[in-house]
């Protein structure tokens, strides 16, 4: 309660100084993709702050699917290139029961691209499996070929993409704050598995602007010693991730509201002159 009376009655926000403000654009612009640009937020916030960054990816089952491509590698071996809303890229190996064409291979692009650009993944499979329990004589070849290799292409993902990254944990391990052994273990833990973390970000995804929980407000009980400072980013207007640090409740507010902040504009910026 203490440090929230503080935070909400005695912090006087710092613009964030230019030279801090130059660095985290030059950074930005480096990056030539989405996954990198957000990876580089992470690791940003964190040298700024000298707190852990953390950055939520985007999740992609609610991008919508621009375009899906086939190469033929060998044999019954086809490599996907999916490219997703915002530029999203996803590439994956599938094994087909048979060995198709170039020829072949294009035209079940032309087919799954004209029925499912503009789906997103849910969509996608929803379309997918209403069109593989139709009769199965009424669609030839080409189209039961196009059917079973976008189900392999939009299938389930086995290999979980990370939905949020991390940087900059061992930065906590100088605060006094944190200096509970057993605490700082809970809090590398949660860290690790990723998932309070998650949670906490997806509850601020709506959120107009910074949000600031200070200690049990977070409902994580490996926060209770922590604060975490978080902001949404979006692309072209929508809202699709939240990024933000967390450290020790005694840290210096003033300069860490504007640093996620900023960095949230600047990322969302970067984002949309990279689409």
């Amino acid at each position: 309660l203490g440090y929230r009376m503080f935070v909400n009655s005695m912090v006087t926000v710092k613009p964030i100084d230019d030279s801090a403000l130059q660095n985290l654009q030059a950074e930005l612009s480096m990056q030539n993709d989405s996954q990198a640009l957000i990876q580089s937020a992470s690791h940003l916030l964190s040298g700024v702050t000298q707190l852990a960054g953390v950055v939520s990816v985007p999740k992609r089952d609610v991008l919508a699917i621009e375009q899906i491509d086939f190469v033929r590698l060998s044999a019954n071996r086809i490599l996907v290139i999916m490219v997703m809303q915002h530029d999203e890229v996803q590439n994956r190996i599938i094994h087909f029961d048979r060995d198709l064409s170039a020829v072949e291979l294009q035209q079940a692009s032309n087919f799954l691209n004209k029925n499912l650009a503009g789906k997103d993944l849910h969509q996608a499979r929803k379309y997918l499996l209403n069109a593989m329990t139709k009769d199965r004589e009424t669609l030839h070849q080409m189209m039961m070929s196009a059917i079973q290799l976008g189900e392999q292409a939009i299938g389930e993902d086995k290999d979980d993409q990370d939905d949020c990254l991390i940087a900059g944990e061992s930065n906590l391990i100088a605060y006094d704050d944190l200096a509970d052994i057993d605490k700082l273990r809970e809090l590398f833990t949660a860290f690790n598995q990723k998932r309070d973390v998650l949670s906490l970000l997806d509850r601020c995804m709506n959120a107009d602007g910074v949000q600031i929980f200070i200690g049990s407000e977070s409902g994580y009980s490996v926060f209770d010693d922590c604060s975490v400072v978080t902001a949404p980013y979006s692309v072209n207007n929508e809202q699709v991730g939240v990024l933000g640090v967390i450290g020790p409740k005694r840290m210096k507010y003033e300069s860490i509201i504007p640093a996620v902040d900023i960095t949230a504009k600047l990322l969302s910026a970067a984002l949309k002159s990279e689409k």
